[in-house]
């Protein structure tokens, strides 16, 4: 597999393409999810998970991947292409927790990683999020650096703008 950033990503996302049917309908909105007439197997394991299986899976990519392997063999494949380099991390000051409320840990905690890994450049920041036009990011990226401006983008968004630090 190539280290080229470009053409993992260009995997990755044509991989997504192809089996959106899997991650895109709208769990717990939807009381039966398109796949799952085409692997009552992976359904019937996924009920017997107890809370704690489920979050260990959560958590764990690669007890995940080993999870559901079996019955979606491209889960190797898509674990294989996530698997980018962690780039260095910058220390920044953290930003007033009232910036972050009502933001999930973990998504916050990406957020967080992305900003320290970005190099210090005075450009502006537009965020592109399909589902959630909240613009963290792009309020983010200037919050911590001091530089740039930002803007969240997406369906319904227009002339928002994402909310300041």
């Amino acid at each position: 597999m190539s280290t080229d950033l470009s053409s993992l990503f260009l995997s990755l996302s044509d991989l997504l393409l192809q089996h959106q049917a899997y991650w895109r309908p709208m769990a717990f909105r939807e009381r039966h999810l398109p796949w799952m007439d085409q692997h009552p197997g992976l359904v019937q394991r996924l009920l017997a998970l107890s809370p704690e299986q489920i979050e260990n899976l959560g958590t764990d990519n690669v007890a995940l991947t080993h999870f559901m392997s079996p019955d979606l063999p491209v889960a190797v494949t898509l674990a294989q292409l996530c698997a980018v380099p962690v780039l260095p991390q910058r220390d920044i000051a953290p930003p007033d927790p009232r910036f972050y409320a009502g933001i999930p840990g973990r998504k916050w905690e990406q957020v967080d990683r992305f900003v320290r890994a970005l190099p210090v450049a005075d450009l502006p920041v537009l965020e592109w999020c399909a589902e959630n036009p909240s613009g963290v990011l792009a309020a983010a990226v200037p919050a911590a650096t001091g530089n740039g401006a930002g803007m969240g983008c997406g369906p319904g968004a227009a002339g928002k703008r994402p909310r300041s630090p």
